[in-house]
C-alpha cells in the first residue's frame, strides 16, 4: 500500500470516529457508572480496580452486588466503561442510562369530582368484572400491594391516602433519593454536584400514575354497599426515582418492592438503552418464586418496539407485560397514532388519549385528562390487580397467570398485526379466563433465517428462499398445538408455505420453535411492502388467530427507488419504513440521499421526513426525548431538521446496513390538528444508496453531520486540516527528490 494510500485510510479512520463521537447521544447520568464484580474476583483484585480507577464514590446498590460509581475528574464514562470491560475481575460495566416518563403535557380541563366514574372504567368492564368474582365465591379478597415506581407520589392526595400501603414501622413507600419512606415530591438533585437543586421539585408524573389506580378501586367501592360485598383488597406502594430516573434509582426501588411484599408493578417510563443491570435487577421479580408482574407502558411516538427495543418493556422475562395506548369504542377502537406497536413486543392497549386523573390537593381538587402510555399501564394494572385479589383456590396467582388472563381475555382491537393480542383490555374477559383458563399462545419472536440458499442478511431479497421462524409461547394451560401460517393478503407473488405444523406438547410456560418456507420473485424488486402475516393455531377446543407484519425493504446499490409514508387515518403504524442495502466486499463507504417529494409541505424550511442508518442492526431512537443513533460502530449515523433533501455518508465498509425513513412527529401532529386531517396524502420520497472506496464524495452535507444540511459541517475544519497534511506532504516530497538530484 502507498504511504498516499495509507493517508487516506487513515483519515477514514478519524473520519468513522469523529462520526461515531458525533451521534452518540450521552443518555445516562454523568459522571456515574455501574459496575459488578465477578463472583471469583478476590479482594485484591478489587482492590486494585479501585486503585487504578479512583472513584470519587462508590455506593453499593441495594442487595444485587452491583455497585454505583462517580468517576473521578480525570476520567469520563466512557473510558471508565471501556476500561472496566477489559478486567478480568468485573463481570460487566455500563453508564447508568436514563428513562423517561411516558406521557404528554396536557392542561388541567376537567373539574368533575365523580372522576372515579369516567369513561375508561367503564369501558373497561371494571364492576361487572369484580362481580363475576363475586358470584364465583369470593369471600375474603386476597391482599395485593401494587408498587408505583415513578417520580413521586403525593402522600396527601385525598383521592390516593385511603388505599396508601403502610408497612409495620409506618413507611408509605420508598424514596430512593433520600433513603425513606416517604415517596411525596421533593427537591431535584443535580446530577453532577449530588445537590438539591432549590428551583425545581419532582414532576407530578407519579401522583398522576397512581391515582388512575386508586380511582378504579373507588369506581368499585361506590358500588359496595354492605359488608357482605367485599371490595378488593388492594393497596398501593409509592416509590419515588425523582426528577432523573436512572437505573440504579430502578434497582434500589426493585429491592424495596420486593422486600416489602409487591405483587405487582407498574413502570410508566422507559428508554432506548439496553442495560444489563436493569435486566439482572427485574429477573429478581421472577427468581426465588417471587411471583411480581411488571406492568410497563410502550411509549409514545409511534415506535415500532419490535425494531427499536424500549426498556423496561421489552426486557425479555416472562412476567412482563406491555402496554400501548388505544382510543374510541366499538367498531373504531384502535390504537392511538402516537402509541408505539409491536406484535411479539407490545402485549396489548388500553385507553390513553383521555384518562382522568386527580391532579389537587385536600383543599383545592382538581382533575384533568392525560394522555400517554403512562396512563394506559395503571389502567392494566388495576385489573391485574383485581384479578390477584380474587384468585380462585388457596394458592396465590403466580404473574403467568394473570398476564395469561389479561391478554387472554382481551377485546378485539382494530388493525391487525401491531400487538401481540390485537386487542385491548377488558376486566370482564380477563376474570373469566382466570376461572375457566384455556391455552393462550402468543408468537414470542419472528426471524428471517436465510442462512440455507440467501445472501444471510436475515432479511427477505428479491429471488430468495427463506424460512420464518416462530417461537410461540403458551400461558396458559398445556396443550398439544397445530400452526398454519399464510399471507393475510396474497399478492405480489410472495410464497408461503401454509403446511400445517405441528407443536407438540406446548406446556404452559413454554417457548417452541416453528418454521415455515417463504419464496420472494425476482420480480418484486425493491419497493417498500410489508407483508401482514396470519397465523392460525388450533388444538381441537382452542383456536386463536395471530397476525405479525414482515417488512420487505431491499434497496439496490446505484438505483434510485422512490416510496411512500404515512398513508392516512387508520395506517397510523407506518410513520417510519426500515430498508436495508447491503454492501459488497471492498466497500469503504455508502452514501445515502433522501430527498421528499410530496408537494404538501416537502421544501427547505420544513422537517417531513428525517433519515437514519445503522450497519448491522436498525438505527435506535426516541423523538420522544430527541435520542437519535447512539452506538459506537461509526455507521450510526443521522440526518434530522429542515430540508427535502437528506444525504449523509456511512463509514462502516461491508455489510448490512439498515436505513430509517421517519416521518418527523411534529409534522405528524401538526397534519392531524388540520381541519381536513380525515384525508392525508401519503408523503412521496425517493431514495438512493452508492458505494465507494477511500476518499467519500466532497459535499455540503458530507458524513455523519447532523445539522440538517444547514451551516459548516463540524468536519470541514478536519478536512481542511487533512488536504493541507497532504499538500506539506508532497512538498516535502519533492524536496528530498531535489537534493537526491542535487547531489
Amino acid at each position: 500500500m502507498t504511504l498516499q494510500r495509507r493517508m487516506s485510510a487513515t483519515l477514514l479512520t478519524i473520519l468513522a470516529v469523529l462520526c461515531a463521537r458525533h451521534a452518540v447521544a450521552e443518555d445516562y447520568a454523568p459522571h456515574q457508572v455501574l459496575v459488578k464484580f465477578r463472583q471469583q474476583a478476590t479482594a485484591e483484585a478489587v482492590g486494585g480496580i479501585y486503585r487504578k480507577h479512583l472513584p470519587d464514590t462508590v455506593k453499593h446498590v441495594a442487595a444485587f452486588g452491583i455497585e454505583k460509581w462517580e468517576v473521578s475528574a480525570n476520567s469520563t464514562v466512557e473510558r471508565a466503561v471501556a476500561a472496566l470491560r477489559n478486567d478480568p475481575a468485573v463481570e460487566y460495566a455500563e453508564p447508568n442510562y436514563r428513562r423517561y416518563p411516558h406521557a404528554f403535557a396536557v392542561t388541567p380541563t376537567n373539574s368533575q369530582s365523580d372522576w372515579y366514574s369516567q369513561a375508561a372504567y367503564a369501558l373497561l368492564q371494571i364492576r361487572p368484572a369484580w362481580d363475576i368474582a363475586l358470584n364465583n365465591g369470593v369471600v375474603t379478597p386476597k391482599p395485593v400491594i401494587v408498587a408505583v415506581f415513578d417520580s413521586a407520589i403525593d402522600i396527601a392526595n385525598p383521592d390516593i391516602k385511603p388505599y396508601l400501603w403502610t408497612s409495620a414501622d409506618g413507611k408509605q413507600g420508598w424514596d430512593t433519593i433520600n433513603n425513606d419512606g416517604n415517596p411525596s415530591p421533593g427537591r431535584c438533585v443535580n446530577e453532577k454536584t449530588g445537590l438539591s437543586e432549590p428551583n425545581t421539585i419532582d414532576e407530578p408524573h407519579g401522583t398522576w400514575v397512581t391515582s388512575v389506580v386508586a380511582g378504579m378501586l373507588q369506581h368499585i367501592a361506590m358500588s359496595v354497599t354492605s359488608r357482605s360485598t367485599p371490595a378488593p383488597a388492594v393497596k398501593l406502594m409509592g416509590v419515588r426515582l425523582g426528577c432523573y430516573f436512572t437505573v440504579s434509582d430502578e434497582l434500589e426501588a426493585v429491592d424495596f418492592a420486593v422486600k416489602n411484599g409487591a405483587n405487582i408493578i407498574n413502570a410508566s417510563y422507559g428508554g432506548i438503552q439496553y442495560s444489563q443491570m436493569e435486566r439482572d435487577g427485574f429477573k429478581q421479580l421472577v427468581d426465588k418464586g417471587k411471583n411480581i408482574l411488571l406492568i410497563t407502558s410502550a411509549g409514545n411516538y409511534d415506535g415500532d418496539n419490535d425494531r427499536i427495543p424500549n426498556y423496561p418493556a421489552n426486557l425479555d422475562l416472562p412476567n412482563i407485560l406491555s402496554v400501548g395506548a388505544s382510543q374510541g369504542t366499538g367498531f373504531n377502537d384502535k390504537l392511538t397514532y402516537w402509541s408505539h406497536y409491536g406484535a411479539t413486543s407490545v402485549d396489548l392497549a388500553a385507553p390513553g388519549d383521555d384518562v382522568i386523573v386527580s391532579a389537587g390537593t385536600a383543599s383545592a381538587p382538581l382533575y384533568k385528562g392525560e394522555r400517554g402510555t403512562s396512563f394506559s399501564a395503571p389502567l392494566v394494572s388495576g385489573i391485574a390487580a383485581l384479578l390477584m385479589s380474587a384468585m380462585p383456590g388457596a394458592s396465590n396467582a403466580t404473574a403467568r397467570q394473570i398476564r395469561a388472563a389479561l391478554e387472554g381475555g382481551v377485546a378485539p382491537l382494530g388493525g391487525k398485526g401491531v400487538l401481540a393480542t390485537d386487542g385491548r383490555v377488558d376486566a370482564v374477559g380477563a376474570m373469566n379466563f382466570l376461572f375457566h383458563p384455556t391455552p393462550m399462545v402468543v408468537i414470542h419472536s419472528v426471524r428471517i433465517d436465510d442462512t440455507a440458499s440467501g445472501n444471510r442478511n436475515s432479511e427477505l431479497d428479491p429471488g430468495e428462499s427463506a424460512d420464518i421462524v416462530l417461537a410461540l409461547e403458551n400461558l396458559g394451560t398445556a396443550s398439544s398445538l397445530t400452526a398454519q401460517l399464510s399471507l393475510e393478503s396474497p399478492g405480489d407473488g410472495f410464497i408461503v408455505s401454509n403446511q400445517i405444523r405441528t407443536v407438540a406438547d406446548l406446556q404452559s410456560g413454554g417457548i417452541a420453535s416453528v418454521r415455515f418456507g417463504v419464496q420472494v420473485p425476482v420480480s418484486a424488486g425493491t419497493v417498500h411492502r410489508r407483508l401482514l402475516m396470519k397465523l392460525n393455531i388450533t388444538d381441537g377446543s382452542y383456536a386463536v388467530v395471530r397476525h405479525f407484519v414482515v417488512e420487505y425493504g431491499p434497496i439496490a446499490l446505484g438505483q434510485t427507488q422512490s416510496g411512500a409514508i404515512y398513508t392516512a387515518y387508520g395506517n397510523e403504524q407506518d410513520d417510519m419504513q426500515f430498508l436495508y442495502v447491503t454492501a459488497p466486499p471492498g466497500v469503504d463507504y455508502v452514501t445515502f440521499r433522501l430527498e421528499c417529494t410530496s408537494q404538501s409541505g416537502c421544501d427547505d424550511k420544513n422537517d417531513v421526513l428525517d433519515l437514519l442508518v445503522q450497519k448491522g442492526t436498525p438505527p435506535r431512537f426516541d423523538y420522544d426525548y430527541s435520542k437519535y443513533p447512539d452506538d459506537t460502530d461509526p455507521s450510526a449515523v443521522s440526518k434530522i431538521g429542515p430540508g427535502a433533501v437528506k444525504t449523509l455518508t456511512a463509514l462502516g465498509g461491508a455489510g448490512t446496513y439498515y436505513v430509517a425513513v421517519v416521518v418527523n412527529p411534529e409534522y405528524v401532529r401538526r397534519r392531524k390538528s388540520e381541519p381536513n386531517a380525515t384525508s392525508i396524502l401519503p408523503i412521496d420520497y425517493t431514495l438512493r444508496a452508492d458505494s465507494g472506496r477511500s476518499t467519500p464524495p466532497k459535499s455540503k452535507s458530507f458524513g455523519c453531520s447532523m445539522t440538517g444540511g444547514e451551516g459548516i459541517d463540524p468536519l470541514l475544519p478536519l478536512l481542511l486540516l487533512s488536504a493541507a497534511t497532504v499538500v506539506v506532504w508532497r512538498r516535502q516530497q519533492m524536496r528530498s527528490r531535489r537534493t537526491e538530484n542535487d547531489v
